[in-house]
């Protein structure tokens, strides 16, 4: 995992990350989209992170805006789609 750190610009939060950077498998994925939106839960002056997926193999990409515990399933359906 590699943590990126950047300068705090106003209207910031104070104190977040910028970014996470996992790998993740086709068997991991339910692993990481449950800890995601626990975490989404958890702190609610939150309302959406960016999920930013790239298929090793083939190189496409997907870019996901995760926000309510309701788009679990459909945002475990698209990565899962796209690593497999």
């Amino acid at each position: 995992m590699d943590v990126v750190v950047k300068p705090i610009e106003p209207g910031e939060l104070v104190g977040s990350l910028d970014s996470v950077v996992v790998v993740v498998t086709g068997g991991t994925a339910p692993a990481l989209v449950n800890a995601l939106f626990d975490w989404l839960d958890s702190h609610q002056h939150v309302d959406t992170v960016a999920l930013s997926v790239t298929a090793d193999a083939t190189g496409e990409h997907l870019e996901l805006e995760c926000g309510p515990a309701g788009d679990a399933a459909s945002v475990l359906a698209a990565v899962r789609g796209l690593i497999g």
